[in-house]
């Protein structure tokens, strides 16, 4: 349903107290002239008070750039997200968001920092949508709270659209009278509510403003000392007193009519039918200056006989207020409250309570008598303040006891404790750095000067991005960058693990003590898993590496492996080459060892026979001399000088299994090609050849042990 007030209705005030409006209006339904009997509902409230604010927030601008920008006042009314302006009278650009959480702004983020900006850009920040908060003087039936809607309605005819209500008479059903001190109030509107019977009750559209005042339009005439006419009192127009009658008796009883007003110096008399009443002269503490009214002695009191101070309200000391409505309203949304200056830092400006130390909790500010539960709520029996937003905890800090602070949460259990379900980009703890420098939490205590920093930088460069752990005596202690480089004593690593001993004697030491176990385990100090994935050409992984090139040390080690106390067995260095073609342990240049061994048990074994010809295959083989060529092949430090043994493609045709393909890799390939990343030779196992020699010794014993039989037979013969 569309009602729709048509023309502004004028009231006319009558003399009777209380007070009766008759007002009159005419309205439409739907774009139509009403005719028909109503349902009003009506209510004097107050112009509004506008509770939207709108937000204000101020630009970091570095080298040109909107790096950041900060809510100065979060503003209030907020239902959306408002847009956010940057303007500059030299930059251009840059755009920013703006977070809204319980109405207020809580924070802009800045998406794009734009370019050439000046130190003081303009950020505006668009306004709410208006919020008005209305009081209600009066309402036909007293239950409109708020500039609400009365529950009960006043029945009233509407004629082609016009309708007359005298607003105030009682003797209208749901129709409570207008007090009098309603028109002390600078601004009075009626509101009124309209239902035709079938669309429901709607608002009419536009407040309609009282701008006569109710003691003015008491009556039409006063007869005292001769009867002053309203013509005849300044500032009254012409015609005033034609807007209602002369009083008149409403009875035939001439006792309850008053007979005569009588003025006489300062003393007023009233005749009534019953005798006479004599007012006394009165003389008035207050004086006027203009439009003040004032007095200088004295005290006033409002509910108080004896009051104790200039003004007391309520029974109070210096100030008191009762009510249930809101004790103190300052309607100018630009009011504030202000202290003198006090000479004592203990001179309180506000106690929440009279006396006691286990008062009910209180809320000390709330946000307004709808949403009682979002503001500021003090507990005396722990003396804790709670920051609360539909009563969940925002805030706590308290004053006494273990004196912590809890954000998130009603019980701290530290003395700053955070609670949040946190995700990537908005932790429980967020450090903002105003410039190109690091954020920083600082770690000390009273009895020593040094301190430690954890301290964290962001980049687009991800490899100058980093977060370091710094001590004041000893530098950066840990540097970790974005690209995922740790360095220990190493502010610039170059590999996931950068480790500076930093003249320590041992760099990495890894220990551990493992629990008593029944079952085999497989413990592992280090451990190093290199894979590689599909390629074509010729990676390489050494899952240990280890080197000593120093000159000035007196032994050097590339790789130190040490076992004992072994239940079973000890192991130094243990190798594994899992196919033939591979090697367990794998020298490039000499080797030297004071024990050595190889597997020959039985059970290791199979299709055991004994070997013959031993002799034969020795004779077959070729003893030679040789230099090795050192300068040809220097990577595979090879001896130097005359060395004795065979040639491998000698011994492969007499004993092919002795020889093996070996390949000897450059420590920088030389191309990216099969040929130019080591050398193919063959290799000769020269231990195998020690049984072929016990075998040939063997058959040269036998053939000695022959000859020496035939010749003890060639001696007997003789």
């Amino acid at each position: 349903m569309c009602a729709t007030l048509l023309i502004p209705a004028f009231p006319v005030v009558q003399a009777a107290v209380p007070q009766v409006i008759t007002y009159q209006g005419r309205l439409q339904v739907n774009g139509v002239n009403h005719t028909g009997t109503g349902q009003f509902k009506f209510a004097l409230v107050d112009a509004g008070t506008e509770t939207s604010v709108q937000a204000t927030a101020t630009a970091t601008v570095v080298s040109g750039f909107i790096t950041g920008i900060t809510v100065d006042d979060p503003g209030a009314g907020y239902t959306g997200v408002p847009a956010v302006t940057i303007t500059d009278t030299t930059g251009s650009g840059a755009v920013a968001v703006a977070t809204v959480a319980g109405g207020i702004i809580t924070g802009i983020t800045v998406n794009n920092a734009g370019s050439g900006y000046s130190a003081t850009p303009v950020v505006a920040i668009d306004p709410p949508p208006s919020n008005l908060d209305f009081v209600t003087y009066w309402s036909n039936d007293g239950t409109s709270l708020a500039g609400g809607e009365p529950a009960g309605a006043v029945e009233v005819a509407v004629t082609d659209s016009f309708f007359t209500v005298a607003l105030g008479d009682t003797a209208l059903a749901n129709m409570s009278a207008i007090p009098a001190p309603v028109f002390d109030n600078d601004d009075v509107h009626l509101r009124i509510w309209f239902d035709d019977g079938v669309n429901g009750s709607a608002q009419l559209t536009g407040d309609q403003r009282l701008t006569a005042t109710g003691y003015a339009l008491r009556a039409d005439r006063s007869d005292v000392a001769g009867g002053v006419d309203w013509a005849d009192i300044a500032g009254v127009p012409a015609g005033f007193g034609d807007l209602v009658d002369d009083v008149n008796d409403a009875d035939a009883s001439a006792s309850n009519e008053i007979q005569s007003l009588g003025l006489s110096g300062n003393t007023l008399s009233l005749s009534l039918g019953g005798g006479a009443v004599s007012l006394s002269s009165f003389v008035s503490p207050w004086n006027n200056s203009g439009a003040n009214l004032y007095f200088n002695t004295g005290k006033v009191g409002i509910g108080d006989n004896s009051p104790q101070s200039t003004l007391t309200v309520g029974n109070g000391d210096k100030f008191q207020v009762s009510g249930t409505d809101g004790d103190v309203y300052l309607r100018d949304d630009q009011a504030s409250i202000r202290f003198g200056n006090s000479s004592g830092a203990n001179a309180p400006m506000i106690q929440m309570f009279s006396s006691g130390t286990s008062n009910d909790d209180r809320m000390v500010i709330a946000h307004s008598p709808n949403f009682s539960t979002w503001g500021l709520r003090y507990e005396d029996t722990s003396d804790v303040f709670h920051f609360i937003g539909d009563n969940e905890p925002i805030m706590t800090i308290q004053l006494s006891s273990n004196q912590r602070i809890g954000i998130g949460t009603f019980t701290p259990e530290s003395r700053l404790h955070v609670i949040e379900n946190s995700s990537t980009g908005t932790g429980q703890l967020k450090l903002t750095e105003t410039q190109y420098d690091y954020s920083r939490i600082t770690f000390d205590n009273n009895a020593r000067p040094s301190f430690w920093d954890l301290a964290a930088r962001s980049d687009t460069n991800l490899a100058n991005a980093y977060f370091n752990v710094y001590h004041s005596d000893g530098g950066n202690i840990l540097s970790v960058n974005a690209r995922g480089r740790v360095g220990i004593n190493d502010t610039s690593p170059s590999y996931p693990l950068d480790v500076r001993g930093e003249g320590a004697t041992r760099v990495i030491n890894v220990r551990n003590t493992l629990p008593t176990t029944t079952s085999s385990t497989f413990n592992y100090g280090v451990i190093a898993n290199l894979t590689q994935a599909a390629h074509t050409g010729f990676p390489r992984l050494f899952n240990l590496y280890g080197f000593s090139t120093d000159s000035d040390s007196y032994l050097s080690y590339g790789v130190y492996g040490l076992a004992s106390n072994a239940s079973n067995q000890s192991y130094g260095v243990y190798g594994v080459a899992s196919t033939a073609d591979g090697f367990a342990v794998y020298a490039s240049g000499n080797t030297f060892s004071t024990g050595s061994y190889l597997p020959s048990d039985r059970k290791l074994k199979s299709n055991i026979r004994s070997m013959d010809n031993g002799l034969g295959r020795v004779m077959a083989l070729r003893p030679v001399t040789a230099d090795y060529r050192t300068d040809e092949y220097g990577s595979m430090n090879l001896p130097p000088g005359e060395q004795f043994g065979f040639v491998a493609d000698e011994v492969d045709a007499v004993m092919p299994g002795l020889v093996k393909a070996s390949f000897q890799p450059y420590d920088e390939p030389q191309s990216d090609t099969a040929e130019g990343q080591g050398v193919e030779f063959d290799a000769v196992n020269y231990t195998a050849m020690i049984p072929v020699l016990v075998s040939a010794i063997q058959d040269q014993q036998a053939m000695i042990d022959e000859l020496r039989t035939e010749i003890e037979l060639l001696k007997a013969r003789k």
